[in-house]
Parts: structure tokens; sequence; C-alpha cells
């Protein structure tokens, strides 16, 4: 929560937060109802006591194949290892940016990018799937920071996913100039990485899954491209380049990786019309 509502809200008494046995309780109901994955998120799910008891009840679940945590990173290089022992699957870490400056500013904490890229690492060598790095991209904030985003984890085994900057019920004064559409990532980072778009882990995913374009193969470096326009990317690319049994991966790029940009421009231009002016 930012800083300036902490200096003025009145935070829940504890004895209207869940307890960690209401907690699990809950997510048993879930289960029985065909829940197969957990996330636990925040605020900031590490400042939380006793995490790793939670953990080692919603691991034991029966029915719950995916449990998950999402954090800012800091707290992570003294409790990853806990958390993995406890029966954690995968961590995905809020990373906007390499520049402190900028990362300090969009994420309003004082802790150094450094620290989180130390948990980053701690998480990797304790978990046993592939951390995801989540970064929110605005325009003339942090949009110029993309490339250096893929850089720096290129080849590392770690899920890149850039997401669209998103409207929060009207509270972080989102204008549509401020969202830099998924097509256009992917287009910053085909200039200097070329890319090859990657089939989808299951049916109705979300994300549009980037990869580094090879001539023979398709890329085992897997790179997540989350929001609605990514969505629509998805199917309009798959209409216009279906990857034949005879395709490369040069040709691949060449007609999906364009297609994809176009279709989100497209996307793009819509939202910004008037549904009855539409054709």
């Amino acid at each position: 929560m930012p800083k300036e509502i902490n200096r003025e809200w009145e935070s829940l008494g504890r004895d209207l937060l869940l307890s960690l046995e209401e907690i699990e309780r809950l997510v048993r109901i879930f289960a029985e109802l065909g829940v197969r994955k957990v996330r636990i998120t925040g605020g900031e799910p590490l400042l939380r006591k006793n995490l790793e008891h939670l953990i080692v009840g919603l691991s034991a679940i029966d029915g719950i194949d995916d449990l998950a945590l999402a954090t800012k990173g800091p707290l992570l290089v003294r409790r990853a290892a806990a958390l993995e022992t406890a029966g954690l699957n995968r961590v995905s870490v809020s990373l906007d940016s390499l520049d402190d400056t900028v990362f300090r500013a969009m994420n309003d904490v004082d802790s150094p990018v450094a620290r989180v890229l130390d948990g980053i690492s701690v998480a990797a060598e304790a978990g046993p799937g592939p951390v995801k790095i989540n970064a929110v991209i605005q325009r003339g904030v942090n949009d110029h920071t993309i490339v250096d985003m893929v850089r720096e984890f290129r080849g590392t085994g770690h899920i890149l996913r850039f997401i669209e900057y998103m409207d929060v019920g009207g509270t972080n004064g989102r204008r549509l100039d401020d969202v830099v559409p998924a097509g256009e990532i992917i287009e910053t980072v085909n200039e200097v990485y070329p890319l090859e778009v990657l089939a989808s882990h299951y049916p109705g995913e979300v994300v549009r899954r980037c990869g580094r374009a090879h001539p023979t193969r398709r890329s085992q470096c897997g790179s997540g491209i989350s929001g609605k326009a990514a969505r629509t990317n998805t199917r309009n690319s798959a209409r216009r380049g279906p990857r034949g049994p005879t395709q490369s991966g040069d040709e691949l790029h060449r007609r999906m990786i364009p297609a994809a940009i176009r279709a989100d421009r497209t996307a793009s231009t819509l939202r910004s019309v008037p549904r009855e002016c539409r054709r």
C-alpha cells in the first residue's frame, strides 16, 4: 500500500483478518469445488508471520496441484528456502525496472533493486520451478528499460512477463496515454532480440508467450507478454500465420511477430473509439 495512504489509513484489526487456519479451511472448500491452483499474494505476503506453516497446510490439500506466491522480493533472501521446503511450488516477483530510481518511484519501497535480484537468485536455487518476474510497463516511466530487463534475464531460465499498465478502480490516475500495448512491447524487444511466438501452456491461457527466434527450432527461453491486447494478438496472429510442419523459426518470426504487432495496434485503436462508432 502506498506510503501516503499508510499515514492516514486505519488498518484492519487482527480480529478482522483471516487466521492461517481459516485460510486453509477456505482453500479446502475451494479444492472440493474444483480449484487446482492457489496463489498467495498481498500486499506483501512475506510480512505474514508463520507463512511457512500455511504453506505446509495448503500443500497437503488434495487437489491443489500448483501453489504459488507473489511478492515484491526483498524478503525472499531469508525465506525462500524455508518456503520451498514447506511445499511452495513457484514464486512470482514484481520488478518493474532495474534502475533504482525508477524502481523505488513505481513501487514506493526503500529496498534497492540489488536486494530483489538477490531474492530472485535464492528463490531460483531453492525452488523446483522457474521464477516469474512481473514488470508493469508505463509509458514515460519505465518503458525505456524494457530491453534492459530482457538483457538481464535472457538465458537465465526465469520467465519475464511484461504487463500492460491497468486501471485499478480509478485509484492510480491511469490514462490511455500511459499504456504501452503488448504489441509495442513485443516490437521493442524484437528490434534488439528477434522473437518467435511460443505455444500456450494450456487452452485459454491469458498471456502471449514469446522466445528467442532460432533458425531451425523453437526457443526454450520463454517470455510472457500479459494483458488484454495480448489475448487479442494470440487469436489474430494464429489466424494470420499458423506454423506449418516445415516452417522454420525465422519464417515464424517474419510472419507471426509482425502480425501480432499489427493486431495489437488495431486493438489499441478500437479501444480508443466509442463502441457505437466501430465498424
